[in-house]
């Protein structure tokens, strides 16, 4: 994953390598996609919705290369608010759990993986009978937002389906945050990440996308500062998700920031996903979804200086002030019989204090860089530079 490819020309990225099953056919099939084959294949990204696919069959070397571009359901003739026939169905399917016989009811018709909400079971949901893989979440990790709610956040209307816990160790200490996975109504994905009360909102990207600067890398014309890497692990899951979770499987993840925006690179031996998004204020994620939630605590990587763009103001109105302080003392030297002395004196403490407010909150922009960065991989100084 991560690999550059070129195709007739095209610049591809491989996004992913596995192997595929043939669950079921209809129609006729050549006898190497019969029900059961397995297939050896790596798909690739490129820009402007390009995608391919390398087909290894089960030989060790590519048989043949699939390209082409994504689709919108509407260049087909889809409505894709409406799910066949055949999705509304599992949409609608209920599970029991085989180890509690607690019901479990599937919200996305596309989940890989569902959590019973009553034991913990991690189970899988593809089966016309559930099965047990494993544990999926320990019962005391709950959600602060509720597993099923509805609201429209970011413009869009979302429904809540998933709750991952991650954490990374550094030094022996773990540091923790959660994931909730969005589904819109038009079925695609996006992620809210909350972290010491901090949110912010991601959605996939094209790997291909992705552009090199000199301190990191780009998005859409936006340059992004590496601020720091760990081995991502999954410790708990609940709700349901659309690839084979486990728990206790890792990642490495690097996270990039251009506050108030970041970015995100996780890559494993199969998958190289990127997800990018921007930080969200705590009121409109309680406005989304009808709830209060707790204060942020300390400052989040992503999150916007609330002193930027305020020095410049100050220093203006020090500066008119200053000149009116001046005019007012020409003013006064031109009065015959009076003392220029006792004027002079007093003024300056007048500037000073004129004065003060820029050089503070000058201070206190800095002292929120120096807090923002100082879990970061990389020195202050390197932060500080632009």
């Amino acid at each position: 994953p991560g690999t550059g490819v070129e195709v007739a020309g095209r610049s591809l990225v491989v996004a992913e390598v596995g192997e595929a099953r043939v669950v079921t056919v209809r129609g006729e099939v050549p006898a190497a996609r019969l029900p059961g084959t397995k297939y050896r294949y790596a798909d690739l990204r490129g820009a402007d919705a390009v995608f391919g696919t390398l087909d290894y069959g089960q030989a060790p070397r590519c048989e043949a290369v699939y390209v082409g571009r994504t689709v919108r359901p509407e260049e087909l003739g889809l409505d894709p608010t409406k799910a066949p026939e055949v999705e509304r169905r599992v949409e609608a399917r209920r599970l029991a759990c085989p180890k509690c016989a607690g019901v479990v009811e599937l919200r996305d018709p596309g989940s890989q993986r569902v959590v019973c909400a009553s034991c913990g079971s991690l189970l899988d949901p593809t089966e016309r009978v559930a099965h047990v893989l494993g544990v999926g979440a320990a019962l005391k990790a709950k959600p602060e937002l509720p597993l099923g709610a509805r609201g429209r956040l970011a413009d869009t209307d979302v429904q809540l389906i998933a709750y991952l816990v991650r954490s990374v160790k550094v030094d022996g200490t773990r540091y923790p945050w959660r994931e909730y996975l969005l589904r819109t109504t038009r079925g695609a994905y996006r992620w809210l990440v909350e972290s010491k009360h901090h949110w912010a909102i991601l959605d996939p990207v094209n790997p291909a996308e992705l552009g090199r600067t000199a301190v990191g890398p780009s998005l859409r014309g936006k340059s992004f500062r590496h601020f720091q890497q760990g081995t991502a692990r999954v410790d708990h899951v609940l709700g349901e998700v659309y690839w084979q979770v486990e728990v206790g499987e890792t990642v490495t993840s690097d996270d990039f920031v251009a506050p108030p925006f970041l970015l995100t690179i996780e890559t494993s031996g199969k998958e190289k996903n990127v997800t990018a998004g921007r930080y969200v204020d705590r009121a409109e994620v309680e406005a989304a979804f009808g709830v209060r939630l707790p204060e942020a605590q300390g400052v989040a990587p992503a999150q916007p200086n609330p002193y930027d763009g305020q020095t410049g103001r100050w220093w203006k109105l020090a500066g008119l002030y200053l000149l009116a302080i001046l005019a007012s003392f020409f003013v006064v030297g031109g009065v015959r019989g009076h003392e220029h002395v006792g004027v002079f004196f007093p003024g300056l403490f007048v500037i000073g204090g004129l004065l003060l407010p820029p050089i503070v909150v000058s201070s206190r922009r800095t002292s929120f860089e120096v807090q923002r960065w100082d879990e970061s991989d990389h020195p202050m100084r390197t932060a500080t530079e632009d």
